[in-house]
């Protein structure tokens, strides 16, 4: 628990400039899969900086797979995202499904409207 995050200083909120920091010491290998991190105040305590951005970058982190919180024993470090390139054993491409391709089975205009808005991403998984 003595991860203390570098937090650049520079444009933007202070929350995203949080995640960013423990992204990177994530990719960095600072941070170990399952390693237990600051709780709210005491992190907030150590930035000088209010318990509000604090939690609100706790959350953005949370949205993002980078962290897993459990109730009663503190934040941590996701196990499935902090995976080192040696890890992953699938490449990860993706692609936009072009609008004739998804909308191809809507039959009213408004409803090809609704499926050239909500179109899906195709995701290929190619072997290394």
């Amino acid at each position: 628990m003595d991860w203390i995050p570098t937090i650049t200083e520079g444009a933007g909120s202070v929350y995203l400039r949080i995640v960013d920091a423990l992204s990177a010491d994530i990719a960095s290998g600072r941070l170990a899969r399952g390693q237990q991190l600051p709780t709210h105040r005491a992190l907030a305590r150590a930035l000088d900086n209010d318990l509000t951005t604090v939690t609100r970058a706790y959350g953005e982190a949370r949205r993002r797979g980078l962290i897993d919180a459990r109730v009663g024993q503190g934040t941590f470090v996701s196990e499935t995202t902090a995976r080192t390139a040696a890890d992953i054993h699938y490449q990860v491409k993706t692609d936009l499904l072009s609008a004739s391709q998804w909308t191809r089975g809507a039959r009213s205009r408004r409803a090809q409207n609704a499926c050239k808005r909500h179109r899906p991403k195709a995701v290929y998984l190619i072997p290394r």
